[in-house]
C-alpha cells in the first residue's frame, strides 16, 4: 500500500544506492556477486509493468543481510511494518503467510523449491488503467465494486508439482477450491475471503502464485461471481515479454527492488477508496450519504494533488548487500523527459577543500532549469498540494521530487551548493561550519537572520562572511569556529550529495535526540553516501562500514538530449478541469451548509457540461464519460435524499438517465418513491438535541419510507422495525412532515410503541434560517392505533403528580400543566421558553409527557418534544387524564401581558409585565411548595398576599408575608425562599414596594 511503501521509499530517495553495476567501479567493493540469471530476467518480464513493487530475493543469501538491515527500517516509524517487515523476513512462508494467510503466524510446508535461483514478487498492483485526473471515474464506475489489489509471487521449482501441491494443501485449509475461475491451465484458484481469492499456477520451471485481495463485488454478488471488470483480474494473459524496466545484470544481489511511480496515483486512490469503503461498511445509515459526499470529495481533492500523472524519475531500483566492508544499499533512477528537463547542467560550483578534518561533512548540489515553455506550473506549492492530500506524499517524494524542487522556488534557490562540516562534539553540542554557493542576486537577509538565532541559541559564536565572486557569491557561516580556517580556497569534484559520518564520534550527540535510531546505527563505524547524475540516471549508494561508495563516473556524460515531455490530451485536461469544478461543488454542499437545489443546481451542473462533452470526444477519455456524468449527480442526489428532499433529488439525475445510464435511472426511481418532507422548525438550545441515530424513519402524507426504502403498509413496518430491534444498539430518527396531522401519526406510533429496545428521537429544523437539524431524543411513545374511549390507567400517588409535567398540543395551541394545575396557554410555539418554564419542576422520576387533540399538526407535537432537554413520551390524553386526574385549579402562572396583576405596587414605577417577568422564574416554585403540601393536605386551599421591596437598581429587599387564608406555615416559608431565590430584576425609576397574591383556591 502506499503508506507502507514510505519507508522503502525513504530508503530509496535517501539512503540508496546503485542497483547497476558502474562500468568504472572497483573490481572489489564487496563479495562476489552471482552472474545474471536469464530466469530472474524472464520473470520479471513476464509480471507486465504494472505492479507498484517488484522484489527479486534470494532466499539463501538474504537472512544475514536483513539481520542488519532490520534495525534501521525499524525506526522509520509506524508505517515500515507491511510490505517492509514481509521483505525483511526474507522466508517463502512468511511471504504467503503475511499476503494470503490466517492471523498466525505458520505459513505453508514447501518442497520443492530451486533454492539457487530468487524468489520473484509483484506487489500492489491496483486494478485502475485510468491516467491521473480519471482514476476517481474509474473507481466511481460502479458504485458499490472495487477491483481488487493483485500480488503475483514466482517462486523457482525443481519440483513443480509437489510445490504447487504442497501451496494447494495449504489454501485448502485457509478457503474453498473455485475450478470456474481456474480458466488457465496448470491453474487451482480458491476463494479465502468475502473480497479474497487466491491461484496458483505450475509452470516448467516454476510456480505462480497470484492473489486478487480486498475486492468488492455489488451487493448480494458473491466476490467469484463478479466480472473480472469489476472485482479485477486473477488469471490473466502474460504479459508481452519486456525488460525495460529491468536491467539484465540486476537482481544478482540478495535483495533487489523496483519501485514504479507511475503506478502509485492509482495505487493511492485505490487505497483512499477501499477505506472510505470499510468506514462506509461500519457507519450508520444515517451518516451514510455525507460518509460518501466526503469521500468522493478526498479522491477528487487527490486526484487534483496527484497532477497530470506527469513524473520525473520513472523507475527507482533498490539493491541491499552484505560485503567485508558494510552494509551497501546503492539505488538507480531513472530520468524521465520531464525530470531531465527540470534537473539542469550545473551552475554552480563545485564544494570547497576541507583544511581540517571534520566528523561529518555532507554537499548538496540543486540545479534546478527553468520551464523552457515559461508556462505556470498547474500545481500550486508543494505544502500547498499535501495540505489538500497527504497520502500524495509518496508519489510525490518517488515520482515528481525535481517539480516540487522546482515549484518551491519561493522559498529554495533554484541552483545553490550547500557544504556542512562538523568539526567537533563537546558538551555544549556541534562545532560546524556552512558555506553556500549562490547566485549574486541571491538576497541573504533572511538567511543570515534565521542564521544568527540558530547558532546563538545554541550558544555558539556566530561568523557570517558574505564573497561575492563576479555572478556567484559565497557566503560562509560559522558555530563556534571560523569558517575561514575550516573550507579552503580549492574545491573538489562532487556529485549531487556526498556526505561522510564518523559514526563513533557522532552517535553520542545522536543519542540525545534519538536513542533508538543511535542504536541502530551503533554497530557501525561510518557513514558514506553518494549521489550522483549519469547521463539520464539518477545513481548512489550508501554505505554503513568501513567501505567506500564506488566511484560515480562525472555528470558531464554525452548523451542525447531527452525528447519534450508528451503533452496529455484533450480529454484528459478537460478531465482535470472537471475534478476542480466538481470538488468546488461538493466542498459548498459539506456540512453545516445545505446541498444547492433547484436554478442554482442547475447552472452548477451545466457549467461542467462543456468539460463532459472534451471528455466525450476524446478517444483516449471517452470510455470514462459515463462514469464522470454520472458521479457527481449520484453524490447530490444522495445528499438531497439525506436533507429529505429526495423528489429534488431524482431530479438531478434525469439528466445523465436520459444519457442511457442504467445506475442513474435505477437511483432516479428510488428516489422518486421516497416522500418528500418539509421538517418541523424549532428552537433549542439543549446539547442532547444533536443525538445520533442509526436509521432514519420518514413520513409524508401516505409515503412512509424506512432507511429510504419504502414501507408498503403496517405488517411491513412492524416487521422491519421487529428486524431492526435485535441489533445492538437499535436507535430511529423520525422525520416527519410538519403538517401530518396527529391522526395520520397514530398507524406508525402504534408500530413503535412495543419496540421499547429502540432508542428514538426526532428530526427538526432550525427556525432562525440555520443550516442543520436537531435530533431530539423521545420515549417509546405509548399511544394505540386509534383514540381509546377510555384508561385502563392508574392514579398517580400525590407525590408523583406534584412533579408531573404535561405539554398538551390542541391544534395550533400548546398548552402546560405542571402538578396539580392546570397552566395559561403558550402564546409562542418556542422550546427554549417551555424548557425555563419547567427547569424548577421538582423532580418525580418520569418522563414530561406530550399529548395532543386528533387535528394537532405535527409541528405542534414536534415543539413539545423539544420543550425540555429530558427525553418527553408521546402518550394518550385519555392516559393523563386517569393518571393525574383533573386539575385542581386552572391559573395563568406564567408570564403573559394578560396574566395575573400585582394587587398593589407604591409608587407605580413598575408595570404587571415587568413585575411578571421579575417572578419568572419563582411562579415554578411556589406551584411546587403548594404541590408538596397537597400531598399530605389534600383538601388544603387559601390566598397567600407577599410583600416585597425592590429597589430602583433591581435589587430586591425583604420579603414578607402580608396576610395568608391558606395556614400552612411550611408552604408560606417556601413561598418567601423562592422569591427570595428565584426572581430577577430590571431597574427601574425608583424603589417600588410590590404586593403580589398567590390565589390557591380550589376551581
Amino acid at each position: 500500500m502506499p503508506r507502507h511503501l514510505v519507508p522503502l521509499a525513504l530508503v530509496s530517495a535517501l539512503l540508496g544506492g546503485a542497483a547497476c553495476d558502474r562500468p568504472d567501479a572497483p573490481a572489489n567493493t564487496g563479495t562476489e556477486t552471482a552472474p545474471a540469471d536469464p530466469w530472474t530476467t524472464a520473470a520479471v518480464a513476464s509480471l507486465g509493468e504494472r505492479a507498484a513493487l517488484v522484489a527479486v530475493v534470494r532466499l539463501q543469501a538474504w537472512p544475514a543481510v536483513s539481520a542488519h538491515l532490520a534495525p534501521l527500517v525499524q525506526q522509520l516509524g509506524a508505517p515500515a511494518p507491511r510490505r517492509a517487515a514481509l521483505l525483511l523476513a526474507g522466508d517463502l512462508s512468511v511471504f504467503l503467510h503475511m499476503l494470503f494467510g490466517p492471523a498466525s503466524p505458520a505459513g505453508p510446508g514447501l518442497t520443492g523449491l530451486d533454492p539457487a535461483r530468487p524468489v520473484v514478487l509483484a506487489l500492489d498492483e491496483p486494478g485502475l488503467l485510468a491516467p491521473p485526473g480519471l482514476l476517481a471515474a474509474e473507481l466511481a464506475h460502479s458504485p458499490g465494486s472495487l477491483p481488487g489489489l493483485r500480488h503475483e509471487l514466482v517462486l523457482p521449482a525443481l519440483d513443480p508439482s509437489g510445490l504447487a501441491d504442497g501451496l494447494a494443501r495449504w489454501f485448502d485449509a485457509l478457503g474453498r477450491q473455485e475450478p470456474a475461475l481456474a480458466a488457465t491451465a496448470g491453474a487451482r484458484a480458491w476463494v479465502t475471503g468475502p473480497g479474497d481469492l487466491v491461484a496458483v499456477v505450475t509452470e516448467a520451471d516454476a510456480v505462480r502464485v497470484v492473489g486478487l485481495q480486498r475486492a468488492l463485488a455489488p451487493a448480494g454478488t458473491p466476490i467469484e461471481s463478479a466480472p473480472p471488470a469489476l472485482r479485477g483480474e486473477l488469471l490473466r494473459p502474460a504479459a508481452p515479454p519486456s525488460t525495460s524496466s529491468w536491467p539484465a545484470d540486476a537482481g544478482r544481489e540478495p535483495l533487489t527492488v523496483l519501485l514504479r511511480p507511475r503506478v502509485l496515483p492509482a495505487l493511492l486512490q485505490w487505497q483512499r477508496a477501499r477505506e472510505a469503503a470499510d468506514a462506509l461498511a461500519r457507519t450508520t445509515f444515517v451518516e451514510g450519504a455525507q460518509l460518501r459526499r466526503a469521500a468522493l470529495a478526498g479522491l477528487l481533492r487527490c486526484e487534483q494533488a496527484l497532477g497530470d500523472g506527469v513524473v520525473d524519475l520513472e523507475r527507482w531500483l533498490l539493491a541491499v548487500a552484505d560485503d567485508p566492508h558494510g552494509l551497501r544499499l546503492r539505488l538507480a533512477a531513472e530520468l524521465t523527459a520531464t525530470g531531465a528537463q527540470a534537473l539542469g547542467p550545473p551552475s554552480t560550483r563545485d564544494p570547497l577543500a576541507l583544511r581540517v578534518p571534520a566528523l561529518a561533512s555532507a554537499v548538496v548540489r540543486l540545479d534546478l532549469a527553468d520551464d523552457p515553455s515559461g508556462a505556470p506550473p498547474l500545481d500550486t506549492h508543494p505544502a500547498e498540494v499535501l495540505k489538500r492530500c497527504a497520502d500524495v506524499l509518496p508519489a510525490m517524494s518517488l515520482g515528481t521530487p525535481l517539480s516540487a524542487l522546482r515549484r518551491s522556488r519561493a522559498t529554495l534557490p533554484p541552483d545553490v551548493t550547500a557544504q556542512l562540516a562538523i568539526t567537533s562534539i563537546d558538551a555544549d553540542g556541534p562545532r560546524a561550519a556552512l558555506d553556500l554557493d549562490l547566485a549574486a542576486t541571491t538576497d541573504i537577509s533572511r538567511f543570515q537572520s534565521i542564521a544568527r538565532q540558530l547558532v546563538t541559541g545554541l550558544a555558539r559564536e556566530f561568523e557570517l562572511h558574505a564573497v561575492p565572486a563576479g555572478d556567484r557569491q559565497r557566503v560562509l557561516v560559522g558555530a563556534g569556529v571560523d569558517p575561514r580556517a575550516v573550507f579552503a580556497d580549492t574545491t573538489v569534484p562532487a556529485g549531487l550529495v556526498a556526505a561522510r559520518v564518523d559514526l563513533a564520534a557522532v552517535l553520542p550527540l545522536l543519542r540525545a535526540v534519538a536513542p533508538d535510531f543511535a542504536a541502530a546505527l551503533s554497530p557501525h563505524r561510518r557513514a558514506a553516501f553518494d549521489l550522483a547524475r549519469v547521463g539520464s540516471h539518477l545513481r548512489g549508494e550508501l554505505v554503513l562500514g568501513d567501505g567506500e561508495p564506488a566511484a560515480i563516473p562525472p555528470t558531464a556524460v554525452a548523451e542525447q538530449p531527452a525528447p519534450p515531455p508528451a503533452l496529455p490530451s484533450s480529454g484528459v485536461v478537460c478531465a482535470r478541469s472537471f475534478v476542480e469544478q466538481a470538488t468546488d461543488l461538493l466542498d459548498r454542499a459539506r456540512p453545516p451548509a445545505v446541498a444547492p437545489s433547484g436554478p442554482a443546481l442547475d447552472q452548477q451542473l451545466a457549467a461542467l457540461e462543456p468539460n463532459l462533452h472534451c471528455i466525450e470526444s476524446d478517444p483516449a477519455t471517452a470510455a470514462h464519460a459515463p462514469a464522470l456524468r454520472r458521479m457527481l449527480p449520484l453524490a447530490l442526489a444522495d445528499l438531497l435524499a439525506d436533507e429529505f428532499r429526495p423528489g429534488e433529488g431524482a431530479r438531478v439525475l434525469a439528466g445523465a438517465c436520459e444519457a442511457g445510464d442504467p445506475i442513474a435511472c435505477r437511483r432516479r426511481v428510488e428516489l422518486a418513491a421516497l416522500p418528500d418532507v418539509a421538517l418541523p422548525e424549532l428552537h433549542s438550545n439543549c446539547p442532547a438535541h444533536q443525538a445520533r441515530h442509526a436509521h432514519r424513519l420518514a413520513l409524508a402524507g401516505d409515503r412512509l419510507a424506512l432507511d429510504d426504502r419504502p414501507v408498503g403498509d403496517t405488517a411491513e413496518l412492524s416487521a422491519r422495525l421487529a428486524a431492526l430491534a435485535e441489533e445492538r444498539d437499535p436507535s430511529l430518527a423520525l422525520a416527519i412532515d410538519a403538517t401530518t396531522p396527529f391522526a395520520a401519526l397514530r398507524p406508525l406510533l402504534a408500530a413503535l410503541a412495543p419496540q421499547r429496545h429502540i432508542r428514538l428521537g426526532i428530526v427538526a429544523g432550525h427556525d432562525r434560517n440555520s443550516t442543520g437539524t436537531y435530533a431530539i431524543p423521545m420515549v417509546t411513545p405509548q399511544i394505540a392505533a386509534s383514540p381509546p374511549a377510555s384508561s385502563q390507567q392508574a392514579p398517580l400517588s400525590p407525590n408523583l403528580r406534584v412533579g408531573a409535567l404535561v405539554l398538551a398540543g390542541d391544534g395550533s395551541a400548546l398548552r402546560m400543566r405542571t402538578g396539580t394545575t392546570a397552566l395559561g396557554l403558550y402564546p409562542y410555539l418556542h422550546a427554549t421558553t417551555i424548557e425555563s418554564d419547567a427547569r424548577e419542576r421538582p423532580d418525580n422520576g418520569l418522563p414530561p409527557l406530550v399529548t395532543a387533540t386528533e387535528a394537532t399538526p405535527w409541528s405542534t407535537v414536534a415543539v413539545a418534544l423539544a420543550g425540555t432537554c429530558s427525553p418527553h413520551v408521546l402518550a394518550e390524553a385519555a392516559d393523563v387524564q386517569a393518571q393525574l386526574g383533573r386539575p385542581d385549579r386552572s391559573v395563568s402562572i406564567l408570564w403573559d401581558p394578560h396574566g395575573p396583576k400585582p394587587l398593589s405596587v407604591t409608587p407605580k414605577v413598575r408595570g404587571p409585565n415587568n413585575i411578571n417577568s421579575g417572578l419568572f422564574k419563582a411562579k415554578p416554585r411556589v406551584e411546587y411548595c403548594y404541590g408538596r403540601a397537597l400531598a399530605d393536605q389534600p383538601a388544603l386551599a387559601g390566598k397567600v398576599v407577599v410583600e416585597f421591596a425592590v429597589s430602583a437598581a433591581g435589587k430586591l429587599g425583604a420579603v414578607t408575608i402580608a396576610s395568608s387564608t391558606l395556614k400552612h406555615p411550611e408552604v408560606e416559608r417556601c413561598i418567601v425562599d423562592a422569591i427570595e431565590r428565584h426572581t430577577f430584576w430590571s431597574s427601574a425609576d425608583s424603589d417600588a414596594v410590590i404586593r403580589w397574591q398567590f390565589d390557591f383556591t380550589r376551581r
